[in-house]
């Protein structure tokens, strides 16, 4: 009588499955990961580009707001705004008392200044800054339409958005 004989242990054919199966969980796990860091760097440079535009909007429609009336606006490419504002915020009565004195917010380089103080971050750049005025039919209403596009990052973490705000110049609002 023969005796079946049996080794303990695994067939080239099983081990070249097992390495099958673990490159193609690696390979797998590498690509999510990669996926994962090209997401969040988007998402952060998104997120910056956002948030420089929610301050430099808010300090542009702040400026207008306490403005008593538009100096002039930069032609032919609107980049650049001059307002005639108080001199301090303290004692701002109307337009027609108080010192006032005029204040620019221009486009410098990729910048946006207001008074020549920079409102970008580091590593935002505008590339657009443009200012319309706005006047109602017959009334003294002025109003001031800002359009501002903004650019972050480099390569496939590149974001450019364009963000728009208006704002109404102190004491023209019509009653």
């Amino acid at each position: 009588m023969q005796s079946a004989h049996f080794k303990k242990g695994i067939t080239l054919v099983e081990l070249v499955v097992y390495i099958a199966l673990l490159i193609a969980a690696v390979v797998l796990t590498v690509f999510v990961m990669v996926e994962i860091s090209r997401s969040y760097g988007k998402n952060r440079t998104d997120r910056l580009v956002g948030i420089a535009a929610e301050t430099a909007m808010e300090r542009i429609v702040r400026e207008i707001r306490l403005a008593c009336s538009i100096v002039s606006i930069s032609s032919p490419v609107r980049n650049s705004l001059t307002l005639s504002t108080f001199s301090s915020l303290e004692g701002a009565g109307t337009c027609s008392s108080g010192p006032l004195s005029d204040r620019t917010i221009l486009l410098d380089v990729n910048v946006i200044k207001i008074s020549g103080n920079s409102l970008m971050p580091t590593g935002v750049t505008a590339s657009s800054l443009e200012f319309t005025e706005i006047t109602g039919d017959g009334a003294p209403t002025k109003a001031v339409r800002i359009t501002l596009t903004l650019t972050s990052g480099s390569g496939s973490y590149q974001v450019t958005r364009k963000y728009y705000a208006t704002a109404t110049l102190r004491g023209s609002y019509a009653n």
